[in-house]
């Protein structure tokens, strides 16, 4: 319906409507920019939007080895606390907190964490800091 009859599907489930200023999975993933309310919003921010904190935007670039990486390790993050939180006793905990490092060992983190401290490091020239 989306794709098909744009209005219909906003009037219907008025989705992606409250995402401010383009957040840029949904600016990569609609179709509809230029037709959306919000467009002049998004318009009028580039170029004035700045960071407001250091962690702003330090994930690895889309489409990069370490994206990929990061959202890996991202999603076994995601099952790994959900394991850590029903873990029996402190030995299942530890285990898997260990089998998680692992991972992200095994996954390329050291270079991950050196984009971050790149991205944050030009954030924080951004800000003044």
């Amino acid at each position: 319906m989306k794709e098909n009859d744009n209005e219909k599907f906003k009037l219907e489930y008025r989705l992606s409507e409250f995402i401010l200023f383009g957040h840029d999975r949904y600016q990569a993933l609609s179709a509809d920019t230029v037709e959306s309310p919000i467009y002049q919003m998004q318009q009028w921010g580039e170029g004035k939007l700045k960071p407001q904190f250091i962690i702003d935007n330090i994930n690895p670039d889309q489409g990069t080895a370490e994206a990929r990486s990061w959202t890996a390790i991202d999603n076994d993050w995601k099952a790994t606390l959900v394991s850590l939180l029903r873990a029996k006793d402190d030995a299942e905990f530890n285990q898997l907190l260990e089998a998680h490092k692992a991972f992200r060992s095994d996954n390329n983190w050291d270079k991950i964490v050196e984009i971050y401290n790149e991205k944050m490091q030009k954030n924080r020239e951004k800000l003044g800091q």
